[in-house]
C-alpha cells in the first residue's frame, strides 16, 4: 500500500513537471527540430556532476540529476555555453496557439524532482541602456479661493462724443436738445419737469468674485445731487458683473457689498466724480470750420454734361454741394445731407468736425474713461456780432437750401443747453465785422497802373473802412470788375468792437450764472502771409576772436577771402510772401490781363499785418481782459511760416480729412487754404460762380485747426475728477 501511494506521488510530480516544462521546450511540428530558450546556467543539458555542482555552489541552485529528464537535453550543437550569458530582453515566451506567457511564469524544478521558485534573473555584466525618464507632471493649479479677499470694482462713463450713428463714416454734431440733455440714455423723471438735472449712464465694474460663487451684490450711492440714496441689488450671473446707474453731474460716495453662502462677505467704500465736459462753440468762419468740408465735392465744374444739367433743371445737382457736418440722423438718399434742421443749419453755416472746437472736444472725449464730453456747435462762417451771435443770420447762399434766418446763436446755445453748466465757451468773432473779406477784396483791386486808376483805392480808404465798417463807397468802385456784387455794410468795425464784446458779456451774464458758465475763451485770429526760410548768417564775433566780416564777399555762394573759412550759421526766417491769391485775380479777369497783375504783394500783406490783424487782435485781447475771459494767444506765433505761399500738403483731388488730425508743426506746409485749392475741394457752392464766391480760401485747413486746438488746450483747465477708494474692505455698509 506504501510502494503504490509513492508510486503514485511520484508519477504525479513527474507529470506535472513535464508539463511544466513542455512550456518552455516544445517541438516545431513543421520543421521538427527541437528548440528552446535557455534562461538558467543549471539547465539539465549539462551532464558533466562537478559542473551542476559547482553551478549549484555558485547559485545557491540544487544540481538537477535526475535521468527522466535527460530526454530533454538539447543537441551538443545547441548547448549553452558554461559562462553566465547576458540575459535577453524580458519578453514573453511564444507558445502553440500563438499566445505568449512570461517567462516568469514557468516553473524550475528544484531538489527531489520539486518544483522550485521562480529563478531570479543572472546580473548583467553590462550597462543596461539608457531610457529617459519621464518628465514629471506640471502640479495641478490650485483650487480657486472661495472668498472677497480680491474684490474690487471700477466705473467708466461711455464716450457722448464722437460716434457715428447713422453710420456714414462722418462724426455727428446732433445740436439737439435731447443729446445735450443725454434724455435718450437717461430719460428725466416725469415729475421733475423742464429743469430735471441731466444724467449719464456710469458703468460699474466688478473684480475678483470667486469663479464658482454666486454671490448677491448691492450697490449704495449718495451725493450730492440725489435727494435719496440710490440702491440697487443685483444677483450673479444675471447682470454679468457689470451694471449702469444714471446720475447726475457731481460728487459721489458708493458702497458695494457682495456676499455668499461659501465665499462670505465683503464691503468696499470709493469716492467717485461724475463729469460730462460740455464745450459750446460760437463765431465765425475761423470756428465753424471754413475750408474744410466733411467730403470734397465730386461735381465737375468743367464738365458739359453738368453744366447742362445746371442750365436744363436750374438747380445745381447734389454733388456740386459739399458735404459739411453731419447731425447724425439718416438721411433720405445715399449722399444727401438729411433733410433736418440741424443738418440744414450745419451746411449753410459751412460746420465741419475738422474744425479746432470738434478735434478738442475728439481729444478730450478719447483722453479718459472718467469723464465724457458733449459739443455744442454752433459757429457760422460770415457771421459777425450783430449778425449771427446777437441776432439771426442766414448763412451761405446757394445749394438749393432755403434762405431762412437762423436763430441767434446765444439763443439757440441756451435752448439747447437749458440748467446745464457750460465748462468751456469758445468764441472767434469780431473778423467779419472789422471788414476781413472786404480788406482781402480791396487789396487785390489795390495796384498800379489802369486798375487803381479805375478804382481809385487807396491804403488809406481801406483803413478807414476797417475801423469805422464804412464800406459803401467801395462796392461801386470795384464792382466794375465783378469782384464782389455787394461789400458787407454798417457792420460796426474795428472801433466798435469794444461796445459789441460788452453785449455779449451782458447777455451772457443775463443767461448764465457764474456756476453755469464756467470759462469763456477768445482766440486770436492767425497769420496767413509768411513763409519759412532759411538765411546764413556770421555769429557776432567773440572779443578774443577777430572780426573777419570785412573778408565776406556777397552773393549765393558766400566765401571769405582770407584762407581761414569763416563759420555761418543756417537760421529759419520768417518772411512775408511775394504776393498771394494772384490765381484767384487773373481768374476774375477773365485773362484780360497777365497773370499777378492783380494780386496781394509783400508790401500790402506787411500793410495789412500791420494795420488790419495785429489791432484786431490787440481788441480782442483788451476785451478779454476787461469781461474775464481767457485770451487764446499764441495762434498768429503758431501759424507764422505756414502761409499761403508755402508748398500745398496734398493735392486738391486727394482732400479726405481724419480724425484725429496729426500733427505737422514741424513740416514745412501751408496751413492755410489757397484759392484755388479751396475751389477745387468745396467750389463756390453757386454753380458757375467765379471763384471770388469761394468763401474757403484763406482759412485754415485741418493743420491749422490743430494749432489752434493745441493753443486753446495749453489754456484749459481739464476736469476735476475724483477717483478714491476709501476702504476695502470697510467693517459695515453704512
Amino acid at each position: 500500500m506504501t510502494n503504490t501511494i509513492y508510486c503514485a506521488l511520484t508519477m504525479t510530480l513527474v507529470l506535472t513537471f513535464t508539463e511544466a516544462w513542455s512550456q518552455d521546450h516544445w517541438v516545431d511540428a513543421a520543421q521538427g527540430e527541437r528548440s528552446k530558450v535557455a534562461r538558467t546556467p543549471w539547465h539539465p543539458s549539462y551532464t558533466d556532476g562537478q559542473t551542476q555542482v559547482a553551478a549549484a555552489e555558485s547559485t545557491g541552485k540544487p544540481p538537477l540529476n535526475k535521468p527522466e529528464l535527460r530526454k530533454y537535453q538539447l543537441p551538443q550543437q545547441q548547448q549553452i555555453s558554461k559562462q553566465p550569458a547576458t540575459p535577453s530582453k524580458p519578453s514573453g515566451v511564444a507558445v502553440p496557439g500563438g499566445v505568449k506567457r512570461p517567462s516568469s511564469h514557468i516553473p524550475e524544478p528544484g531538489r527531489g524532482d520539486l518544483p522550485h521558485k521562480i529563478p531570479e534573473p543572472p546580473v548583467s555584466h553590462q550597462e543596461p541602456s539608457k531610457v529617459p525618464k519621464p518628465e514629471p507632471k506640471p502640479p495641478s493649479p490650485p483650487l480657486p479661493k472661495q472668498d472677497f479677499s480680491q474684490l474690487s470694482f471700477d466705473w467708466s462713463l461711455p464716450e457722448h462724443y464722437g460716434f457715428d450713428n447713422n453710420q456714414n463714416g462722418r462724426i455727428d454734431i446732433p445740436n439737439t436738445r435731447s443729446y445735450v440733455q443725454n434724455t435718450d440714455a437717461c430719460p428725466s423723471e416725469t415729475n421733475e419737469g423742464d429743469n430735471a438735472p441731466t444724467r449719464f449712464p456710469v458703468s460699474f465694474t466688478v473684480n475678483g468674485l470667486p469663479a464658482t460663487a454666486s454671490p448677491v451684490v448691492t450697490f449704495k450711492i449718495q451725493g450730492e445731487n440725489l435727494s435719496t440714496p440710490i440702491s440697487k441689488v443685483v444677483r450673479h450671473p444675471d447682470w454679468l458683473r457689470s451694471i449702469s446707474v444714471c446720475l447726475p453731474e457731481g460728487r459721489y460716495e458708493v458702497e458695494l457689498q457682495a456676499s455668499d453662502p461659501i465665499a462670505g462677505s465683503r464691503y468696499i467704500r470709493r469716492d467717485i466724480t461724475v463729469e460730462d465736459f460740455l464745450i459750446a462753440v460760437l463765431g465765425d468762419s475761423y470756428a465753424s470750420g471754413e475750408g474744410n468740408p466733411e467730403e470734397r465735392l465730386t461735381f465737375d465744374i468743367n464738365s458739359i454734361t453738368d453744366a447742362v444739367r445746371i442750365f436744363g433743371s436750374g438747380e445745381l445737382p447734389k454733388n456740386a454741394c459739399s458735404i459739411w457736418a453731419d447731425d447724425g440722423s439718416t438721411p433720405a438718399s445715399p449722399g444727401v445731407p438729411p433733410n433736418t434742421r440741424q443738418s440744414i443749419d450745419h451746411q449753410r453755416s459751412h460746420r465741419s468736425s475738422i474744425s479746432a472746437g470738434s478735434q478738442l472736444a475728439l481729444e478730450l472725449e478719447r483722453q479718459s474713461p472718467k469723464w465724457s464730453v458733449t459739443l455744442v456747435h454752433l459757429a457760422q462762417s460770415g457771421a459777425t456780432t450783430n449778425n449771427g451771435v446777437l441776432g439771426t443770420y442766414k448763412g451761405r447762399a446757394g445749394c438749393n437750401y432755403n434762405n431762412d434766418a437762423m436763430s441767434p446763436q446765444l439763443n439757440e446755445l441756451k435752448s439747447l443747453v437749458g440748467s446745464r453748466k457750460i465748462d468751456a465757451l469758445i468764441m472767434s468773432i469780431g473778423g467779419n465785422d472789422a471788414g476781413f473779406a472786404n480788406t482781402l477784396f480791396s487789396l487785390l483791386m489795390r495796384e498800379p497802373g489802369i486798375s487803381q486808376a479805375l478804382s481809385r483805392v487807396t491804403l488809406s480808404k481801406i483803413e478807414h473802412a476797417i475801423k469805422s465798417g464804412k464800406w459803401q463807397d467801395f462796392e461801386q468802385k470795384i464792382g466794375m470788375f465783378g469782384l464782389v456784387t455787394k461789400f458787407s455794410d454798417g457792420d460796426p468795425g474795428l472801433l466798435g468792437l469794444p461796445s459789441q464784446y460788452r453785449a455779449i458779456a451782458q447777455r451772457l451774464q443775463l443767461d448764465y450764472s457764474d456756476k453755469q458758465l464756467s470759462k469763456v475763451y477768445l482766440t486770436e485770429y492767425p497769420d496767413f502771409s509768411t513763409y519759412l526760410e532759411n538765411v546764413r548768417t556770421i555769429p557776432t564775433p567773440k572779443p578774443d576772436v577777430p572780426d573777419l566780416s570785412a573778408y565776406l564777399v556777397t552773393g549765393p555762394n558766400t566765401r571769405v577771402s582770407t584762407p581761414l573759412p569763416l563759420p555761418y550759421v543756417i537760421k529759419p526766417h520768417i518772411a512775408t510772401c511775394d504776393h498771394v491769391l494772384n490765381r484767384v485775380a487773373n481768374q476774375l479777369q477773365g485773362g484780360l490781363m497777365p497773370d499777378g497783375k492783380l494780386e496781394i504783394g509783400r508790401g500790402e500783406l506787411n500793410w495789412a499785418r500791420t494795420n488790419a490783424l495785429e489791432p484786431l487782435n490787440r481788441v480782442l485781447r483788451q476785451a478779454a481782459n476787461e469781461h474775464n475771459w481767457t485770451f487764446v494767444d499764441g495762434i498768429l506765433e503758431g501759424t507764422k511760416g505756414h502761409g499761403l505761399c508755402v508748398s500745398k500738403p496734398y493735392e486738391p483731388q486727394d482732400y479726405a480729412p481724419r480724425l484725429p488730425v496729426p500733427d505737422r508743426t514741424a513740416e514745412n506746409i501751408r496751413f492755410f487754404r489757397a484759392g484755388e485749392e479751396s475751389y477745387a475741394i468745396q467750389g463756390s457752392g453757386q454753380g458757375f460762380s467765379g471763384i471770388e464766391k469761394n468763401t474757403g480760401m484763406v482759412h485754415p485747413n485741418e493743420f491749422g485747426h490743430y494749432v489752434i486746438k493745441e493753443k486753446i488746450k495749453s489754456k484749459m483747465a481739464l476736469p476735476e475728477i475724483v477717483d478714491n477708494e476709501i476702504c476695502n474692505p470697510c467693517s459695515i455698509m453704512k
